[in-house]
């Protein structure tokens, strides 16, 4: 017996100090890759040949070690923080990295006009990947999360909540929804660059976009009842469905990397081949999702459409489309502090305001109209909106005047703030939380899972846009939180209070 437990101890000894030199290796090689961008992005700006192979290779090595740290540690590669890096990847080095390995033929991304400035991107893409893998090596805490049926059952308490939770942000998104189609009458008839051109109150669709992906990760999540799964599985594949043919492929995919990592980290699997399938049909449906976008309205999508729409797409199309966050964030480099100066702090102060709800009869006004309308008065009126409307302005004013926009970077917020101080200080601090955030047992905390299931997606969505696309959906999926806790409280007190009035 003696000689079992010395054994024991020895084994979880050893387990223990080869986490500590995992992450001991992982903070290492990531203080090398922050320190290779630093020297890179401290040069002069100016067109190097072969600086997209050196981006590739030196982003490439550093993803390698974090999955194969990240699998070792955690025994598992669904982590929170690998779907914030995939996605920050894709978005920034999506054209980079197949062009430097020459699988995008006819491309000049690496030798045109904006060459130096998307080097300086790849080389700022590489830095944030070195100080995320530098906070998270700090915070990362080993806890096996055990699977099984007896781990699930044990956890039907966490998932119930959950899923009632769930409900309660479904019966939002219906009324949100219901307020749509008020405001707009058959949504059919329009298409989804319609909904950006501000023609009526878009209020109710907007709430509904942020609420219902939400609504469906949790009740996907905390199905466990034969009638929660009878009710939840087909409104997660029609409302999937719905969204992709919509246009809003953002509004999916996002969600369902969140899904699939809550899955994972509340004692499920998801067979090898599953996730591979989904992989390819997200690479396969951006491109197709992106032709039906401008095909005209709704009610004109049919099935000879979308195979219109599927002809001549690759999966290097995906990539293409992806990879043109990196295109913006070059030119915030050229434009700031050369064009427009450092807003210091300034768009964080707007997320916030913008965040309030408008709960008043009539919509706001347009913050693009009225900073144009201020241009006389204010010549940097432009440069105190958003940054996404913003670098619209700057870049595509025939969309900024649309109401359409090219989006933002994670990347490029930070650095509009505060320069490289703001992407030091933003990357590691996301890192830190990211490596709390994925080591805390999802099977023991409701607040963990109810979080995860319902803002991290929305977070998710800065990779490629400004921070509004986060602070926005937090405040308001809080609120309806709250306001279903107090409505199932009240009712609960007055179902108890009327059994007991009716007990003999």
């Amino acid at each position: 017996m003696k000689l079992n437990i010395s054994n024991t101890n020895n084994n979880k000894n050893r387990t223990l100090e080869i986490h500590i030199l995992l992450k001991i290796f992982l903070l290492f090689w990531s203080l090398i890759i922050v320190v290779i961008s630093l020297i890179n992005i401290l040069a002069p700006v100016e067109y190097h040949e072969g600086w997209a192979v050196q981006v590739a290779l030196v982003s490439v090595s550093w993803l390698f070690f974090y999955f194969i740290i990240t699998y070792f540690f955690y025994g598992s590669i669904y982590q929170f923080a690998s779907i914030y890096i995939i996605t920050l990847v894709f978005f920034h080095l999506g054209i980079t990295i197949p062009d430097a390995f020459g699988t995008l033929p006819n491309v000049s991304w690496s030798t045109g006009q904006l060459a130096p400035w998307l080097e300086r991107a790849g080389w700022y893409t590489t830095l944030s990947l070195g100080l995320m893998g530098t906070g998270y090596s700090l915070f990362m805490k080993r806890k096996k999360i055990p699977s099984g049926p007896f781990s699930i059952e044990k956890n039907d308490k966490y998932l119930s909540v959950a899923f009632i939770y769930g409900v309660g942000l479904l019966t939002a998104a219906f009324i949100f929804f219901g307020f749509a189609i008020f405001s707009y009458g058959n949504l059919l008839e329009y298409s989804r660059v319609d909904f950006f051109r501000g023609k009526t109150d878009t209020r109710g669709l907007g709430v509904f976009l942020m609420v219902f992906p939400s609504a469906i990760i949790l009740l996907f999540i905390g199905a466990r009842k034969t009638i929660e799964k009878i009710i939840a599985y087909p409104l997660v594949f029609f409302g999937v469905i719905i969204l992709i043919i919509s246009g809003y492929r953002t509004f999916v995919f996002f969600p369902m990397m969140v899904a699939a990592v809550l899955w994972v980290k509340t004692g499920r699997k998801i067979p090898n081949i599953i996730a591979i399938a989904a992989i390819l049909f997200v690479l396969v449906a951006i491109p197709i999702i992106g032709n039906l976008r401008s095909a005209g309205n709704y009610a004109s999508i049919d099935k000879k459409l979308i195979e219109e729409s599927s002809k001549g797409t690759s999966l290097m199309q995906s990539f293409g489309t992806m990879g043109q966050t990196a295109g913006v964030l070059a030119q915030v480099f050229r434009l700031v502090p050369e064009y427009d100066s450092y807003q210091y702090g300034h768009s964080y102060f707007l997320a916030l305001r913008n965040s309030i709800p408008n709960i008043g009869f009539t919509p706001s006004k347009s913050q693009r109209i009225e900073a144009i309308k201020n241009l006389h008065i204010d010549p940097n009126s432009i440069e105190k909106t958003i940054p996404s409307d913003w670098i619209t302005y700057r870049l595509a004013r025939d969309k900024y005047l649309r109401g359409e926009g090219l989006g933002f970077s994670a990347i490029g917020e930070p650095y509009l703030n505060f320069g490289i101080f703001g992407v030091f200080l933003y990357f590691l601090i996301l890192g830190m939380l990211l490596g709390k955030f994925d080591s805390t047992n999802m099977n023991n905390s409701a607040n963990a899972l109810i979080f995860a299931g319902a803002l991290y997606w929305p977070f998710v969505q800065t990779v490629r846009n400004d921070f509004v696309n986060f602070v926005k959906p937090l405040v308001f999926i809080t609120l309806i939180l709250f306001a279903w806790r107090l409505a199932r409280g009240i009712f609960m007190v007055f179902y108890r209070k009327r059994d007991h009035d009716l007990s003999p």
